[in-house]
């Protein structure tokens, strides 16, 4: 099976303007503005974020929607190492690029080479030699020393790359960087033992910058293949191909997309060039309540979070507009869903992105193409066949459950044995967390979103140029749940807004095992347990005393698995007699933070599908959003319908949070 890959994002030629502006925003704010007394040290809340949310009001239903609205508004900004060099680094005025190869890889058959290796497993990095054993147009193919392979199926499948799978996936998902990093038009494919034992390949973002910047880089476009677990001229390893290479061209054409739509084009390019997806399809149709928009380090779900989004892209393409789609959404500068609305719109489909996801998860079930007007089928593949969740065998049902966002569960109910009205009701909790803690203080909290490849950041401006003493601190409660070593956050000073130095805290740490952490940040679980808790952290902010400085809090993120990320609350300098309650922004400038409640609406959908021996029609059961409450009554059931399959589906931007409902269902 082809593991997540693995990288680090990619600079973009808009991304100096960015930061420009955005230092010219810095400077520009007010210094030391909108302060409040310190009363105190904050008094935490009682964490009960397992208990159920109540019902929200009409008023706080609304703030609950523009809470929704800031998060799909919430900018993403690209993580770029080039800026993250030059503010933290290498502390320099002029936005220069570090400099990395100067000329064109000048290379031959039979050369040795050294490069860094991440096995996946441990996700640590180590130094190999490797042979260049064969070069096409187009291919660099590496295999590293002592290694054992055939030098003749390893060459047929450089050539098959060549020829098929190279011209076949830029025409489908648009060219990789080249030349790029390495000032030549070819691409490293390495192959070596030691990447993980359930690594077959993978592509490392991180060999795009230079290694001054990077240490880990290796300077190329390129990817990995496993020696230990691909035999080269094989199937398998000939998919693998394809797969690595859709993630290389991916980085270059939307580095910010979300992990699922890269993982879904990657096994969809298998597909396209002819090679089997493994038991991807079937370990998502075993588990069909799996969230589509989220990725998961248990090996256990790997395969049925690729199978979702491997199913979803295909069942995209092949139902609206063909697979130049795919370059079009690539190509598209919006995030999703905003990306597949925008072109769903331009090629005249009345359909969002949220009506394919509710078709689809027909589709999963129904598995028949004939059926309508084909759209709940997959056209030109055969699928295992989805298992339902819930079979009843005699009324009445009632049902507490959960379902993952952006997922569905399928309920097979008991055939009609008898003339009756039946009725389904569903009561769904109509609010849901972001992530799994409550405000440590007050009514709201800092978060610093969870998406693959971003720099959120959150700066405000202080002058303690007229402090008594000469000492000053920050004081702050913090949570994350950050991917250990791979995922960091961190806090700032800086007294020009250009250069800024990390501060340490007591959770801070400097360990750099994979080149992502850029000085002192936090990583990992806050607390220490299996679970992210709230603590209290404290930095000196001493050696800035009769200074006006600016404090940024910095989330960085890499574009593999996400976490819940990092969140803020209870901001103090009791020095300064500044106590933050995030009542408002107080003065916070956010490029890509959010402070809210922490609480979003909740969105349920039932579909059912109302059978009459093997013919069916779908209905939609209206479900009010501030109660969750919905209900069909069927009263022909028996007559004109005697089969019902619900499907209960819910969705919640950004959050991974389970939707939490209760269903009861009687025939009388």
């Amino acid at each position: 099976m082809v593991n997540i890959r693995y990288g680090c994002g990619r600079h973009s030629k808009y991304t100096s303007l960015f930061v420009l502006l955005c230092l010219l925003l810095l400077s520009s704010c007010s210094i030391g503005s909108s302060q409040s007394a310190v009363t105190g040290t904050p008094t935490p809340t009682v964490d009960d974020s397992s208990t159920p949310l109540p019902s929200p009001t009409p008023e706080s239903l609304q703030n609950l929607q523009q809470t929704e609205d800031l998060l799909l508004m919430a900018p993403h900004p690209l993580r770029d190492p080039y800026s993250l060099a030059q503010r933290l680094k290498l502390h320099i005025q002029t936005p220069t690029p570090p400099i990395g190869p100067t000329t064109k890889l000048n290379v031959h058959v039979g050369q040795e080479d050294t490069f860094w290796i991440l096995n996946k497993d441990t996700h640590r990095y180590s130094h190999i030699v490797a042979k260049l054993m064969y070069v096409t147009p187009h291919v660099y193919l590496y295999a590293a020393d002592g290694s054992s392979f055939n030098l003749g199926a390893l060459q047929a499948s450089a050539n098959l790359f060549e020829s098929k799978i190279y011209p076949s996936e830029r025409a489908t998902f648009g060219s990789e960087w080249s030349p790029g990093i390495d000032k030549d038009a070819h691409v490293t494919i390495l192959n070596a033992p030691g990447l993980g034992n359930s690594t077959s390949g993978y592509f490392n973002a991180q060999d795009e910058y230079p290694a001054s910047i990077i240490p880990y880089s290796n300077q190329r476009e390129m990817f990995y293949m496993s020696l230990d677990n691909l035999v080269p001229g094989s199937s398998d390893y000939n998919s693998t191909l394809a797969h690595e290479f859709q993630y290389l061209i991916h980085w270059h054409q939307h580095p910010v997309d979300p992990g699922w739509i890269n993982d879904g084009m990657s096994v969809l390019a298998q597909y396209l060039n002819g090679y089997p997806v493994g038991w991807f399809d079937q370990g998502f149709l075993q588990t069909p309540d799996t969230q589509l928009t989220d990725r998961s380090d248990d090996a256990n779900m790997s395969a049925a979070h690729y199978g979702a989004s491997y199913l979803f892209m295909y069942y995209f393409v092949t139902h609206y507009g063909g697979y130049g789609m795919l370059k079009e959404l690539l190509q598209d500068p919006l995030p999703p869903p905003d990306n597949f609305n925008h072109v769903l719109a331009k090629h005249g489909y009345s359909d969002s992105f949220i009506d394919v996801l509710h078709k689809w998860y027909i589709a999963n079930y129904v598995e028949d193409a004939s059926v309508g007007k084909g759209e709940y089928g997959y056209p030109a593949i055969t699928l295992p066949g989805l298992t339902p969740q819930h079979t009843f065998n005699s009324y009445p049902i009632s049902e507490s459950d959960t379902v993952h966002q952006y997922a569905a569960e399928y309920y097979v109910l008991p055939p009609a044995t008898r003339r009756g009205t039946l009725t389904i009701s569903l009561t769904g909790a109509p609010m849901v967390r972001i992530v799994n803690n409550n405000p440590y203080q007050a009514a709201n909290e800092w978060w610093g979103n969870r998406y693959d490849n971003v720099d959120s950041t959150l700066t405000r401006g202080f002058d303690l140029t007229h402090l008594r003493s000469k000492r000053a601190t920050l004081q702050f409660a913090t949570w994350f749940d950050l991917p250990r070593d791979r995922d960091y956050a961190f806090v700032e000073v800086s007294v020009d807004g250009a250069n800024w130095l990390t501060l340490k805290g007591r959770h801070t740490t400097t360990s750099n095992p994979n080149g992502a952490n850029w000085g002192s940040g936090y990583t990992g679980i806050s607390g220490g347990g299996s679970v992210p808790e709230w603590i209290q952290e404290s930095v000196d902010l001493s050696p800035y005393s009769g200074k006006k400085i600016q404090v940024r809090f910095e989330q960085v993120t890499d574009d593999a698995v996400p976490s819940q990320g990092f969140a803020i609350d209870a901001l103090r300098i009791p020095e300064l007699h500044f106590q933050d309650t995030l009542a408002n922004d107080n003065g916070w400038v956010s490029n890509g933070f959010v402070r809210s409640t922490n609480v979003l609406p909740e969105h349920f959908d039932v579909q059912a599908l109302l059978y009459q021996g093997s013919q069916f029609t779908v209905n939609d059961v209206p479900v009010d959003l501030a109660s969750g409450q919905g209900t069909l009554t069927i009263p022909s059931y028996g007559s004109s319908v005697n089969r019902v399959v619900l499907i209960v589906s819910a969705y919640a931007v950004e959050t991974t949070q389970l939707a939490q409902y209760q269903l009861a269902i009687n025939l009388k």
